[in-house]
């Protein structure tokens, strides 16, 4: 991964257009806990948490001909976190536990392409 590609990561966790608001999950796993999922072309990140809390993200390469490192930033604190090498339909989890502010983003790729995005809310 090249440092021009973790900043075009870095950069869309900040100016993405693809986002979504954090609304409760379908089948919840618990009181109070929300979840928010984003799909951009290949990628699809999925964010659980309560509130400006986020427990953890999870980013799949959904349906990609990219094999790739996954990858999952905040604007938070401006950190790219890579994972492993992710086929078609494998996912990586990274453990945020951490209270955000109202409006930050959470993004994923895979190696910086189809950064998928969430905005996180109160």
């Amino acid at each position: 991964m090249n440092k021009l590609q973790r900043t075009a990561l870095a950069l869309a966790a900040t100016t993405a257009a693809l986002t979504a608001a954090v609304a409760p999950a379908a089948a919840s796993p618990g009181p109070g806990v929300l979840s928010s999922t984003g799909c951009h072309g290949t990628t699809c990140i999925y964010v659980n948490g309560s509130g400006l809390r986020v427990n953890y993200a999870v980013v799949t390469n959904k349906k990609g001909s990219t094999v790739g490192r996954g990858m999952i930033s905040s604007n938070w604190d401006g950190r790219t976190h890579t994972g492993p090498r992710l086929k078609k339909g494998q996912s990586w989890r990274f453990d945020y536990n951490r209270i955000m502010n109202n409006g930050n983003k959470v993004c994923g790729s895979i190696e910086g392409i189809d950064v998928a995005c969430v905005t996180i809310h109160r």
